[in-house]
């Protein structure tokens, strides 16, 4: 089944153009559980507002599901409400696909020159799967798996950037001026790893297309400036000292490929931090693409709202 959700199919194919797909970070649902960072009721009802109204759509993601069940290691009180506000808001039906299929399926795309989707069913039972009511013990289970499993990713990635940067030294590579030469100098190479995980024809075509074209696919950019920040800050060090990977950093990795799925993302990691999310993916432009804290997307909102009463 077709479906016409703005950004789908990395166009515009709903026909009035006036549902606009939001990616929200896990942050940000966490925000509007608990009320933090200033945020009031009234805040909070234009989101659902707009989400009733059917003027965003707000996907979820595996990535979500897996950081909001690694709440209930803090508390059983505590995970019970956000992953409540979760489903409060998030469209029900389809969620985006993880982060590596979506990467392979816009190889297949370019390769084939067809659009795809972007978003999959999401499983019947998972509602009930998430209920710490009915399902506790194993949530605690997969709580610690998917800590666990954060925390190798982390020090696997740290440790491979490590030895990449002391290759480099001696191979006396230099230093790049900034990261703009980082991003643009290693692109094709980030692509070429991707590339690994599709069938030999279908590598074929994407470089008959040119690999460089493909920095210009949504989902590919954000990994790709993702990935190149992490060697310029885990290699060259952003300040002299590389910076080890954290477990969230890899929450951080996946959100923003899934957030290709979106025009907006909607974070609260600081803009001003060059470790954080939203300085990193703003490095480099990224069409068809904002990030916005929470308070500027509820301005934002409301802004909406008063343009359209007034037309």
């Amino acid at each position: 089944m077709k479906r016409n959700h703005k950004a789908l199919k990395g166009g515009n194919p709903h026909p009035a153009a006036s549902i606009v797909t939001v990616y929200f970070d896990r942050n940000v649902f966490g925000d509007i559980c608990e009320l933090r960072r200033g945020l009031n009721h009234e805040d909070v009802e234009v989101i659902e507002q707009a989400v009733q109204s059917r003027s965003i759509l707000i996907p979820a993601s595996i990535t979500l599901f897996e950081e909001t069940i690694s709440v209930l290691r803090e508390s059983d009180q505590k995970y019970d409400q956000q992953i409540k506000t979760v489903f409060g808001l998030i469209h029900k039906t389809d969620m985006v696909k993880p982060p590596g299929q979506l990467l392979r399926d816009d190889c297949y795309s370019y390769a084939q020159r067809s659009p795809y989707e972007r978003m999959t069913a999401t499983p019947p039972k998972l509602k009930d799967i998430l209920d710490m009511s009915k399902n506790k013990g194993d949530l605690l289970a997969l709580a610690e798996e998917i800590a666990e499993r954060f925390e190798r990713s982390a020090i696997s990635i740290t440790a491979g950037l490590l030895d990449a940067r002391g290759a480099g030294e001696e191979r006396n590579v230099g230093t790049p001026d900034d990261f703009d030469e980082v991003w643009s100098g290693l692109g094709t190479t980030m692509i070429e790893g991707i590339l690994g995980q599709v069938p030999r024809q279908i590598r074929k075509l994407c470089k008959k297309r040119g690999l460089e074209n493909m920095l210009k696919i949504k989902s590919i950019r954000l990994y790709t400036i993702y990935y190149a920040w992490l060697i310029h800050s885990g290699w060259f060090g952003v300040q002299g000292e590389p910076r080890k990977m954290r477990e969230g950093d890899v929450g951080d990795f996946f959100h923003a490929v899934q957030a290709s799925a979106s025009t907006i993302f909607v974070t609260q990691e600081s803009k001003d931090k060059r470790d954080r999310l939203p300085f990193i993916l703003g490095q480099i432009p990224i069409p068809d693409f904002t990030i916005m804290a929470l308070t500027e997307f509820i301005a934002h909102l409301r802004q909406e709202t008063r343009a359209a009463q007034i037309s």
